[in-house]
Order: structure tokens, then C-alpha cells, then sequence
């Protein structure tokens, strides 16, 4: 007669999507399957609480451990053999965790802030002014200061009326548009 094979029970595993991203990128990095890691984790979760589900099979867990713990004196290779199904325990929350907190440096202002700083002391200044000012290429010149005419994309620094009289860029007033 043919041995039966054990039947699988499906399981719902309703999780959140970190701990799903973080669970494929460890299957992905050690390619080992997240189902592998699924099973090992429920083995953890019923040896953890097995004396919870059945209380005499703790008891007998725990006098093997100290009897195997008595009798190991064998080096640390011949360990790893008998221990070949012993799988490896990952705690995600240690991956995570900085070693130090390093002092973030000041940015310096970019070219949109040099340029909107420029423009708000109420000078004038020629497109190559701009340019050795703020050290910048002249399409992220122009880039800025149109920027900085569009509300959509203005910043924190607000919507700037910049008009160009003369080849002169300045602020101009609101009946200036």
C-alpha cells in the first residue's frame, strides 16, 4: 500500500504591507521561499506556547534539551550537524535600528532660493549676473525663475511677479504683470 502523504491545510495570513515588503525582500536576499519563513515562524510561535496548547509535550521538551545540553560535549562542528533542521531565527526590528545619530549637514540653498533671495533684495540683475551669482547653468537658471513665476511650482517662497525689463530681471508690482 503507498504511504499517504500529510495534508496541507491552507492558512489565511493577513499581515501589514512593511512586514510583507520587508518578508520578500529577506526571500529575495537569501532566496529561500517566504513560505519557508512562514512555516518557521508558526514552529516558533507553537514551541513558544506548546505548553499552552498541550502541556505534557513541554514537559518532555524541555527534560530532551537538558539531556542533550548534559551530554554536548562535542565541538561546535559536530553541533552543527546534529542540528541540521534547526533554522535560523530573523528579527526584522534589528535591521532597522541606527547605530548613531549622525548630524545632518546644512544644505546649501538651491538655485531657486539663491535666485528668489537675489530677486527680493529689490535689485536688478542681467541674466549673466544671475549665472556667476549663483554658480548655475543657465537652464537651471531659466527653470528657476520661471519656477518661480508658476503658483504650481513656487515653493515655500510664494508666487514672485519677476519681470525682465531691458534684459534686466528684477521684481516688478502687481500691476507690472
Amino acid at each position: 500500500m503507498a504511504s499517504k502523504k500529510p495534508r496541507i491545510v491552507q492558512l489565511p495570513l493577513n499581515s501589514d504591507p512593511a512586514t510583507a515588503k520587508a518578508l520578500k525582500a529577506l526571500s529575495k536576499r537569501t532566496r529561500k521561499s517566504q513560505q519557508a519563513y512562514l512555516r518557521e515562524g508558526l514552529a516558533l510561535v507553537l514551541q513558544k506556547y506548546s505548553n499552552t496548547v498541550n502541556p505534557a509535550h513541554q514537559e518532555t521538551t524541555n527534560m530532551a534539551t537538558k539531556s542533550k545540553k548534559a551530554k554536548s560535549t562535542t565541538t561546535p562542528k559536530a553541533d552543527r550537524k546534529s542540528s541540521s533542521r534547526a533554522l535560523p531565527v530573523v528579527d526584522f526590528a534589528d535591521e532597522k535600528k541606527p547605530t548613531a545619530e549622525k548630524p545632518k549637514a546644512a544644505r546649501p540653498p538651491g538655485v531657486k532660493a539663491q535666485v528668489a533671495a537675489l530677486l527680493q533684495s529689490g535689485d536688478a540683475f542681467t541674466l549673466e549676473e544671475l549665472l556667476r551669482r549663483t554658480s548655475a547653468k543657465e537652464v537651471t537658471l531659466k527653470t528657476a525663475i520661471s519656477d518661480l513665476r508658476s503658483p504650481k511650482y513656487c515653493g515655500s517662497t510664494g508666487v514672485l511677479n519677476i519681470v525682465s525689463v531691458e534684459g534686466k530681471y528684477r521684481l516688478g508690482r502687481a500691476e507690472e504683470s
